[in-house]
């Protein structure tokens, strides 16, 4: 017996050593033969090819990537519209600035349910409407005691942080 080439001391069936040292292919008549049910048999039909994940995995991925630009935007809109409606407040456009900064929040709080609904199949239920008053002053005066548009402000607040 000689030294194998490259080290080798045993090779496996079929394979031979080729004159320049590197390893050949396997030879017609060197062919295992495959049992009956073995993976490469003609009587072991392969699986049909599918999806790694079902449809809800990759509803649920979709929803963790939006998170990304959601969250963002959230953020990005509270901190504006609070910073402007409050700091404008001393002039006459700063509590309508701020009223139509929470009447943003309510929309961007009911698309956030949506998106909810779409991708991940919860229900969650929408929050009670805005009281109507009468005129002007009275829609400023609801609209700037409206709980759910603050805590939809707040919440675009801590989800950047918070998500970090």
């Amino acid at each position: 017996m000689g030294i194998a080439p490259l080290g080798l001391t045993h090779l496996p069936h079929g394979v031979a050593p080729s004159p320049t040292g590197s390893l050949g292919t396997m030879s017609a008549d060197l062919d295992p033969v495959e049992s009956p049910g073995s993976p490469g048999s003609a009587e072991s039909p392969r699986p049909p090819l599918r999806f790694a994940y079902g449809k809800e995995t990759w509803k649920e991925i979709a929803f963790l990537l939006s998170n990304l630009f959601t969250t963002l935007t959230g953020f990005v809109y509270a901190v504006v519209s609070v910073s402007l409606g409050v700091g404008l407040a001393v002039t006459v456009v700063g509590l309508p600035l701020l009223a139509l900064g929470l009447q943003g929040a309510r929309l961007i709080g009911r698309s956030e349910r949506a998106r909810a609904r779409a991708l991940l199949g919860v229900r969650i239920a929408e929050p009670s409407p805005l009281p109507s008053r009468g005129g002007f002053f009275g829609w400023l005066w609801s609209t700037l005691k409206d709980p759910v548009a603050w805590r939809t402000q707040l919440y675009g607040l801590i989800r950047l942080p918070w998500g970090f």
